[in-house]
């Protein structure tokens, strides 16, 4: 019998790779395929992996003299045939593959050449050239921690190939520079619009261009790549205005190109001047991304810049277009307040949060600051404004807390009986049970008393677990007011109430408009009756009764059939 590769291998050609490929996806195929990993399973499947961004599975199978593929890559999910299925097929016409391609002996390293040896006499670099710039990142990531010392000159190594210029630590910051330009240009060369299908395709590519210089950066090369970097993060952000990029790749490399550059400024000491106007820049006029923070860009930022950066969003706050709840004043606060806080300034942080509403988390900040005085006025201030307001104030949960545990547990009952009448629900019952037991009161009576819509009401005896109170309640409700919550309570607890509930909201449903819905909610409350109690009579009677009236309804009948009914 022949091997599957051999099987397969007579199935493909380089032609119909292409053919179903392109010729732009076929071109990257073939410089993946030193990253190819084949593994044969079956008489004709062969499945492997390649080395992209990430790791992506692939495999072809022959059924019916048609080849079937898979990756796991987006490009292949959205239906196309991706350059992995190239590099995998490619290595299929190849010499076979043993798998593991990228593997060493451990023996390899043991005449390790000191830094600096020529790169042609190196056997090492021999070896790290045959392979492309993510194989060398993979080689870096296996090898770290299983050859001592051997990290940081085998990442010498990755640079000078991934760069063509020699040992990455002696190349000038003008040749990073320009090499690290041409590969934005090029990356960057997308058409006027990314649709869906190619989005995937173009986060790759971008992506790789991130790794790269991330792999520069930790080579030493920061100062050279401050200005590149940026200029990355502000062309993928001009992309990303014109993709649709609705599975958010392209997103994620923005982010961590983002990321990137800001370890960069920080690591290279760029100019806190020009990173102030930079961040300002994306913040004030930007599109909505990317998410920068003035935070991560502190430790170079002298007196000057920072107050460059509060100027400049204090005035765009001073911009009299819109009012405080308009989204962008609503960012622009949010970036002044992570200003504030990277600056120590609580004054800044609570009086920014204060304009925009935010009185909760001003309070919080005054609490964890311990300036307990300014922090009791404004829990007045919230609690004589108290309108039950979600969001930016106090919860009223947290208002009865600070009360009762500033002994104020008088003011807390009076609060939650407030609160209670605004609104009845099992929350704010349950609110002024616990503000009656801070006093020593029980007022549960009280509470249950107050609550006269029947819904809140079902919701509390079902907390109390008070059965008597919840069948009186439910005695006469029609079927579709009894939620499932109910009925299943009555089943834990109470049985035999439950089968007699259970007949009841059935014949009800059944007996109503003839849809197929109430049809099959009958049959599904008949059938948890018959799992209660098999034998009930009461069931039979109910089910024999509603065949015999309803004789006519045809898809009732059939639908009671189906459930054994």
């Amino acid at each position: 019998m022949t091997s599957p590769i051999t099987t397969l291998r007579a199935a493909l050609s380089r032609d119909l790779l292409e053919a179903n490929a392109g010729s732009d996806v076929f071109e990257r195929g073939e410089q993946l395929l030193h990253a190819v990993t084949i593994e044969g399973d079956g008489d004709r499947q062969v499945e492997g992996a390649v080395r992209g961004t990430r790791l992506y599975e692939v495999g072809f199978r022959l059924v019916g003299g048609q080849i079937q593929s898979f990756c796991s890559c987006p490009h292949h999910q959205r239906g196309f045939f991706c350059k992995h299925l190239v590099a995998l097929g490619l290595a299929l016409l190849d010499e076979p593959l043993e798998p593991g391609v990228l593997s060493f002996d451990d023996d390899a390293f043991d005449d390790v050449p000191v830094p600096g040896q020529p790169l042609e006499t190196d056997p090492v670099s021999q070896m790290l050239a045959t392979l492309d710039g993510e194989d060398l990142l993979t080689v870096l990531d296996a090898l770290r921690d299983a050859v001592p010392g051997v990290e940081e000159y085998l990442m010498q190594l990755s640079h000078a190939v991934l760069t063509g210029s020699g040992i990455a630590a002696d190349l000038t910051p003008e040749e990073v520079e320009n090499h690290v330009r041409q590969l934005i240009t090029d990356a960057c060369r997308v058409g006027p619009f990314v649709d869906y299908h190619r989005a995937g395709e173009v986060a790759d590519q971008l992506g790789q261009v991130v790794h790269e210089i991330e792999a520069l950066a930790m080579a030493g090369h920061q100062k050279a790549l401050i200005k590149q970097s940026r200029r990355l993060v502000d062309r993928i952000s001009t992309i990303l205005e014109r993709t649709d990029d609705s599975d958010g790749y392209l997103g994620g490399v923005l982010e961590d190109a983002s990321a990137l550059h800001a370890f960069i400024c920080v690591t290279g000491e760029a100019h806190p001047g020009k990173v102030v106007d930079w961040v300002l820049k994306v913040q004030l006029t930007g599109p909505g991304w990317p998410e920068v923070s003035i935070a991560d860009f502190w430790p170079i930022l002298d007196d000057r810049a920072q107050g460059k950066y509060r100027r400049g969003l204090e005035s765009a706050l001073d911009n009299p277009e819109g009012d405080r709840h308009d989204s962008r004043r609503w960012s622009i606060s949010r970036h002044l307040v992570e200003f504030a806080d990277a600056a120590g300034d609580v004054d800044l942080a609570v009086t920014t949060l204060e304009h925009t509403g935010n009185l909760k988390e001003a309070f919080h900040r005054l609490v964890e600051a311990n300036r307990m005085e300014q922090a009791q006025d404004l829990f007045e201030q919230m609690l004589g404004n108290w309108q039950g307001l979600p969001g930016h104030r106090l919860a009223a949960g947290e208002i009865m807390d600070i009360l009762v545990e500033t002994n104020r547990a008088d003011e807390a009952v009076e609060f939650a009986r407030r609160e209670l009448g605004r609104h009845q629900s099992l929350g704010n019952y349950l609110l002024l049970v616990e503000a009656g037991q801070a006093c020593g009161d029980k007022l549960q009576s009280e509470a249950r008393a107050m609550i006269t819509n029947v819904f809140a009401l079902q919701e509390v005896l079902l907390h109390e677990e008070d059965t008597d109170a919840l069948w009186e309640l439910i005695a006469t409700r029609e079927a579709m007011l009894v939620p499932d919550s109910v009925i299943t309570y009555f089943e834990r607890n109470a049985p035999d109430r439950a089968l007699e509930l259970l007949i009841r909201l059935g014949r009800d449903v059944a007996s109503g408009p003839a849809v197929e819905k109430n049809y099959k909610r009958a049959a599904e409350l008949f059938s948890r009756a018959r799992k209660l109690q098999p034998a009930s009579l009461e069931l039979s009677r109910t089910l024999t009764e509603l065949r015999h009236t309803h004789y006519r309804r045809t898809k009732m009948l059939a639908i009671f059939d189906r459930h054994g009914l």
